[in-house]
């Protein structure tokens, strides 16, 4: 009787949040979409409605006491509080963006140049100060010797992929600073020779100075990675990362390393190590600067959600109460004339449990931070979902129409389901 009394209350829920007539779920249809019906219908009431946890276990989620602990002994690092004072506003970023193609990087195309490519062969080159004894500096550091504002703590963090396009980082971010939650306008205006159109609108807009925390921008590449990419993994996957991020997207030549004098520091010296404080900084400009935001800039293949350290900086922000938003490249997948489910179904699907690193250590640290995987993929899954479903408004003959789009959808969804796609499955359910 209780499973029954469940199936009709997911019907019915389903039905009034989706706009679906309860005949059109019921009516031998149902087998076929209660499944991904229960999936949307899930995503619908938390945006409506977020469940309330009890306080006990919301700390526990939380792990405030944790934080507390974590940012006490990190406050007075001065490393911690060096890269806390690192930004980088649009205005430099759309400059640093425009000599792209021109006097850097000749062969940058928007297209194809990924922001690895573009930290290997402009931000490097670009951060080493020759008449400073060969040493290297964090690009942000260079604007700083050249009177720009610079060391000032930024609004936002950026998380974001090395292996999307260069264009759709400066895109999203841009995006974000004029209050749109997907990039593709924005990105389509930068690669047709529109820049000080973008310029404009955000002048017009008074956020042309809005400051953001890039990675690399912000870290001091010269003290890290410049002269290598690490030694060849041994796990196949890894591999062709490793031997893809060795090689020039455009032309596939392998990459020229930088020479600098600049002493590598690594985790072998924590302290001084810039690659393991961003946790740290994120909690110290959470209490600096109570606006203080994190804006997930995902790439085209969402890959973002999928790399371990990617996944580090969302759990900290979560852990932290940090506000999150994210930037897609378009919200089409959401739209419910949109055909191709392919991008829904991948989004449907994200759990940090499926996270990969290039070394699985780093991959388990991750996770060991997370106090139960299953509540993060909900509310990560809600961040994604959100906003976007809520947008998905009609009215009078309008709601028929969506109805049976909708129905058209979920029967879509499950086709994929039942044709065997287990990971899918393992989201929708």
């Amino acid at each position: 009787m209780t499973g029954t009394v469940q199936v009709l209350c997911t019907v019915i829920a389903a039905s009034h949040l989706l706009c679906i007539p309860p005949v059109l779920m019921v009516c031998g249809f149902l087998p076929q979409h209660l499944a991904p019906a229960y999936h949307l219908a899930d995503i619908a009431s938390q945006v409506l409605q977020k469940p309330e946890l009890p306080e006990s276990e919301t700390s526990s989620i939380r792990g405030r006491a944790k934080l507390r602990r974590a940012l006490s002994k990190n406050a007075q690092n001065a490393k911690v509080q060096e890269l806390a004072h690192c930004s980088i506003d649009l205005e430099n970023l759309l400059d640093f963006y425009d000599k792209l193609g021109g006097e850097t990087m000749k062969h940058f195309n928007p297209f194809l140049s990924t922001t690895a490519d573009v930290v290997r062969q402009a931000v490097i080159p670009l951060s080493r100060m020759e008449g400073m004894e060969g040493r290297g500096f964090a690009y942000t550091d260079v604007l700083a010797a050249k009177g720009k504002l610079s060391q000032q703590m930024p609004d936002c963090m950026v998380t974001h992929t090395w292996s999307g396009l260069f264009l759709h980082l400066v895109a999203a971010i841009v995006s974000d600073a004029l209050g749109l939650d997907e990039y593709h306008r924005i990105a389509s205006k930068m690669s047709s020779g529109k820049l000080m159109r973008v310029k404009q609108k955000l002048a017009a807009k008074g956020v042309l100075h809005n400051r953001y925390w890039i990675c690399c921008f912000c870290v001091n590449q010269h003290a890290s990675i410049c002269n290598g990419v690490g030694e060849a993994p041994s796990d196949p996957a890894a591999l062709a990362r490793w031997e893809r991020n060795r090689r020039d997207t455009v032309t596939g030549q392998l990459l020229s390393l930088c020479d600098c004098k600049e002493p590598k520091v690594l985790n072998d010296q924590p302290d001084k190590c810039e690659l393991n404080k961003f946790h740290s900084m994120m909690l110290w400009l959470q209490q600096q600067k109570p606006n203080f935001r994190q804006l997930v800039a995902a790439d085209g293949d969402f890959n973002v959600f999928e790399r371990a350290w990617c996944v580090a900086e969302l759990v900290a922000a979560h852990d932290a109460d940090i506000p999150q938003r994210i930037c897609l490249y378009s919200n089409s997948p959401f739209d419910f004339d949109e055909e191709d489910l392919s991008a829904y179904a991948k989004l449907a699907s994200i759990s940090v449990a499926n996270s990969v690193a290039t070394r699985q250590e780093d991959k388990e640290m991750v996770l060991q931070q997370i106090f139960s995987v299953k509540d993060f993929d909900r509310e990560l899954q809600h961040l994604i979902f959100g906003n976007r479903l809520v947008k998905q408004k009609s009215i009078g003959y309008d709601s028929l129409a969506l109805a049976a789009r909708t129905s058209r959808r979920l029967q879509a969804v499950w086709d994929q389901v039942r044709g065997g796609d287990v990971k899918l499955a393992a989201g929708l359910l």
